[in-house]
């Protein structure tokens, strides 16, 4: 009895019974294992999904901005105003204002405010005087600012939105005028014949008849003309010969105005120091002196002028004499500009100021002023030139030109130069 139960329970239907059973409560567990972490998995990665759904759904906190605790004034300046009376105008004690123009100094000298200019100023109860700043040229602006030391100050480029403008026409009286008519910005018309100034006389070669052509940067500021920028093409046209001038600058070292086939506009000195009116008396070995009343050489050009007008230096060089002389000569500048020229300078009303003997001084840089010192019957600028000594004429001498594109930079030159040109045509 005992053997047969035995029997049953070891027989192989037995064993494969309960090893299905083990099998099944095996995978039974796994099942369960499986749903158990599934759903927690769900439920955090749908809580995880809901939490990002209700941040994107926060409304984003307002930025409100906080308003300055000082005011602002726009001043434009006014012919006589200085920084004082400004400042006086504003309640700024002197202790401050000072302050900030002394620390301007090494950039700009606010002594010197220009009429029209604006100057803004920041205001606060106390202390006073935060910020101000002011345009002193077309390019930059001065901004001075109270520190923890007091004032610093600093410069900012002015920013502009930038045209290319063509402007041009023919002459019909002077060049000026048909200019203005033409509503062409007077700073252009100078710097065009500034660049010029070495191949045409403005004053004397110019003819009823003359065009010109101008390529040349428009500045605007909020959608409205501020000034000009630079000048990158001219086109002459006097007496039916045309006067090419194109700038050009290669980054490494050469840079100015250059003809069409790349050389140099500029001399090494300027045909005239000055804006004229007539020449009225030329170079000559015997002339009446209407002084003297007797025949004399007068080895110079006489350039009659309005007392006043500024008198610039032809060529770079430096002052051997600056200050009154004798001979009739009146107020007199001499500048020696190399081994072999020198320029004199008589009759003036007066001397720039800073010019003195020894001071180094560039082309176009004002030196004095028009006038009738000396041996004198009327306001004009007597002007001579001398080479290795001797007196020339200064309106027959060939003078000598600046230095040409130089040959590695001739290429790139040319397609700047064709490229001004079609569009001067």
């Amino acid at each position: 009895m005992e053997f047969n139960i035995s029997q049953r329970q070891f027989s192989p239907y037995s064993r494969k019974s309960r090893l299905r059973k083990k099998v099944f409560l095996g995978a039974l567990v796994i099942l369960v294992t499986i749903l158990a972490f599934g759903s927690r998995f769900y439920y955090k990665s749908t809580f995880s999904e809901a939490k990002e759904e209700t941040n994107k759904l926060e409304p984003t906190p307002k930025v409100v901005a906080s308003k300055p605790d000082y005011s602002l004034v726009d001043y434009a300046i006014k012919p006589g105003d200085t920084l004082e009376t400004v400042m006086g105008q504003f309640n700024v004690k002197p202790s401050e204002w000072i302050a900030a123009a002394d620390s301007a100094k090494d950039i700009y000298s606010l002594d010197n405010l220009k009429t029209g200019h604006m100057l803004r100023v920041a205001l606060k109860d106390n202390p006073g005087l935060v910020r101000m700043e002011y345009e002193y040229d077309s390019n930059n602006n001065l901004i001075v600012e109270r520190s923890a030391d007091g004032f610093a100050a600093r410069t900012e480029p002015i920013q502009y939105d930038i045209e290319q403008a063509k402007v041009g026409g023919e002459i019909t009286s002077s060049l000026f005028e048909t200019a203005t008519k033409l509503g062409i910005p007077d700073g252009v018309i100078m710097e065009t014949t500034n660049i010029l100034a070495w191949q045409v006389d403005f004053v004397s070669d110019v003819r009823e008849g003359d065009s010109f052509k101008i390529l040349y940067e428009k500045r605007l500021r909020d959608g409205k003309y501020a000034n000009y920028g630079n000048i990158f093409g001219v086109r002459f046209t006097n007496q039916g010969k045309d006067y090419w001038a194109t700038y050009f600058d290669d980054q490494k070292g050469t840079s100015g105005y250059y003809d069409l086939e790349g050389n140099s506009v500029k001399k090494s000195f300027l045909k005239s120091p000055l804006q004229y009116k007539y020449i009225s008396s030329g170079f000559s070995n015997s002339r009446l002196h209407p002084v003297l009343k007797k025949y004399l050489s007068h080895k110079a050009i006489d350039y009659s002028a309005q007392a006043g007008t500024p008198i610039a230096a032809v060529g770079d060089g430096r002052i051997t004499y600056a200050g009154g002389i004798g001979g009739g000569a009146g107020n007199f500048i001499e500048i020696k500009h190399n081994e072999t020229y020198t320029t004199r300078y008589s009759h003036m009303q007066n001397i720039a100021k800073g010019i003195k003997v020894d001071s180094e001084v560039k082309q176009n840089d004002i030196i004095g002023y028009v006038g009738s010192t000396g041996y004198s019957t009327g306001s004009h600028l007597q002007y001579a030139m001398l080479k290795d000594g001797e007196a020339v004429n200064p309106l027959e001498i060939d003078l000598p030109s600046g230095d040409p594109i130089k040959q590695e930079s001739l290429n790139e030159f040319k397609l700047k130069a064709d490229e001004v040109a079609q569009q001067l045509k």
